[in-house]
């Protein structure tokens, strides 16, 4: 995994170990919901890619504070705020050496 358990409990802020399974979960729900939107064939693209890191942490956080869908008041948001960015920034990215892994 590219986001350690370590490192998402130091981000949400968790001082405890009772929500560990739960929260290794999310950081895998998290990692596989990122690499559905963005892509797979790029082998390495979302190691050490800080990006991926910090929307993973953005989507554990998201989980583990809301355990069903949020509501602002008017609409229903089932992705963070800042999350749809990530991804966007990420396609872009991954597209760019996909091109290039694919010689165009």
């Amino acid at each position: 995994m590219a986001v350690s358990l370590s490192e998402v409990k130091a981000a949400v802020r968790i001082d405890t170990d009772a929500d560990d399974k739960l929260l290794e979960k999310y950081i895998k729900a998290a990692a596989d919901t990122l690499i559905s939107a963005v892509g797979d064939k790029v082998a390495g693209f979302y190691d050490d890619n800080p990006i991926f890191d910090v929307a993973v942490m953005r989507l554990v956080d998201h989980y583990y504070k809301n355990r069903s869908a949020t509501s602002n008041g008017v609409k229903v948001r089932d992705i963070p705020f800042g999350i749809t960015p990530s991804i966007l920034t990420l396609k872009g990215k991954y597209l760019r050496q996909l091109q290039e892994q694919e010689g165009r």
